[in-house]
């Protein structure tokens, strides 16, 4: 049987295009069987209580609005500049501990 993937990125990416890279690559996967691909945009908010990546998007929401609010004046700047590589990476990491745990 095949393998289950999840696809874990923010939109906000200014080094890996989300839609050029997470978004195109779940919707060329969209044909296989359902649950085969789950596609996971950190950079949302819940879709609801049921929603099983709730935990990390609002985990991601809190650290890029705690790293706006530490640059103050900067805040946009901030966020750019830590968003793939400091704020992105632990909130995917976790959703895909809980994602793969289940198999």
């Amino acid at each position: 049987p095949a393998a289950p993937m999840l696809l874990c990125a923010g939109n906000g990416d200014p080094t890996v295009f989300y839609s050029l890279n997470t978004q195109l690559m779940g919707s060329l996967w969209a044909g296989l069987p359902a649950g085969l691909v789950t596609v996971l945009d950190v950079d949302t908010a819940p879709t609801g209580a049921a929603d099983p990546f709730a935990a990390a998007k609002v985990g991601f929401a809190q650290a890029k609005a705690a790293t706006a609010a530490a640059a103050g004046a900067n805040a946009a700047q901030a966020v750019t500049a830590a968003y793939h590589g400091g704020l992105v990476p632990p909130f995917c990491n976790a959703a895909a501990r809980g994602f793969f745990s289940q198999f």
